[in-house]
């Protein structure tokens, strides 16, 4: 993975909103930020740990799924 982009610290809205392509990861995740009203205030770190989830490798996810595809 290269440059992290993504961090423990910023609100789930600006991490959907910024990179929505972590939205696939949240839905399969089954974790419910998309639409939820405190997306605004949790962070990475407060979701993951409002869904009983270790923070560092949902961060991983995150980031994963925004790093540009080095296939080409």
């Amino acid at each position: 993975m290269g440059k992290q982009e993504i961090t423990i610290d910023m609100s789930m809205d600006v991490v959907m909103s910024h990179y929505p392509q972590t939205i696939a990861v949240l839905l399969a995740l089954k974790m419910h930020c998309v639409g939820c009203v405190l997306s605004s205030f949790h962070s990475v770190g407060d979701a993951a740990h409002e869904h009983s989830r270790d923070a560092e490798p949902l961060l991983d996810m995150l980031n994963s799924a925004i790093a540009p595809d080095d296939k080409g």
